[in-house]
C-alpha cells in the first residue's frame, strides 16, 4: 500500500537501508502515537521489534519518517537488559559489533551480511547485564561502535569487548549515507586487526 511504500521509500532515501535489511528483522512500515500528542496524532513509522531473551516480542520502537531533518522516535515495550537485533542461532566464530541505535545494527547487516553478528544496546547510557555480557561473550571477538569515545570506552569495558570504534563521531549509518563500499570497508578494517 501507498503508506508502506512511503516509509520504505524514506529508508531508503534517507537512511540508505533497503525493505529487505530492514525486514531480516521483522521491521515494517507502522503507523503510530507521534510523542508530545497525548497519542491523538498518529503518523506513518517504521516499527522496529524487539524480542527478549526467549525469543518472544518485549516492545517497538518506532523511527518516524524525519520532517525537515527532524527525527522522531517512540517506544513501547520492555528494552532494559536486552540487544536489539539477536540473531538464533548466533554465531560465535563471528565478531560481534554492538552499536547504539537499531538503524546502525541494520546498517552494518546490509554490508556485511552473515559474516559478522551485529546487536544494538538502543541508545547511550544503557548499562550492560550479565545476560548481556553471557551472550556478548560466546563470540570470537566483540567491537563496540559508538558516536562518541567516552560512551564507547566505557561500554566496551562493561561489556568486556576487545575494542571500541568512534571513527571522527560517525556512527554506522552516517557511514553508510557515503555508500555500501565504505561502511564495508571500515567494518572490515575493524575486524582485520583481531586475532
Amino acid at each position: 500500500d501507498l503508506e508502506d511504500a512511503l516509509v520504505w521509500e524514506w529508508l531508503k532515501s534517507e537512511r540508505n537501508i533497503t525493505s529487505q535489511t530492514a525486514k531480516l528483522y521483522n521491521a515494517k512500515p507502522s503507523i503510530a502515537p507521534v510523542p508530545g500528542t497525548n497519542m491523538q496524532k498518529k503518523e506513518k513509522a517504521l516499527a522496529m521489534p524487539w524480542v527478549d531473551w526467549d525469543g518472544n516480542t518485549s516492545g517497538y520502537r518506532y523511527r518516524f519518517i524525519e520532517d525537515n531533518g527532524v527525527s522522531k522516535m517512540t517506544s513501547w515495550g520492555k528494552f532494559a537488559g536486552l540487544f536489539f537485533g539477536i540473531l538464533w542461532p548466533a554465531n560465535p566464530a563471528n565478531t560481534l559489533f554492538v552499536v547504539e541505535g537499531e538503524l546502525n545494527a541494520m546498517s552494518i547487516r546490509q554490508v556485511s551480511g552473515a559474516d559478522v553478528d551485529v546487536v544494538s544496546i538502543g541508545s547511550e547510557g544503557v548499562r550492560p547485564t550479565d545476560q548481556m555480557r553471557k551472550y556478548v561473550k560466546q563470540f570470537k571477538h566483540c567491537i563496540v561502535w559508538t558516536d562518541r569515545p567516552d560512551i564507547g570506552e566505557h561500554l566496551a569495558y562493561d561489556l568486556w569487548a576487545d575494542s571500541f570504534i568512534t571513527p571522527d563521531g560517525y556512527d554506522a549509518n552516517d557511514v553508510l549515507g557515503y555508500g555500501d563500499d565504505a561502511l564495508k570497508r571500515m567494518v572490515y578494517q575493524s575486524i582485520a586487526g583481531l586475532v
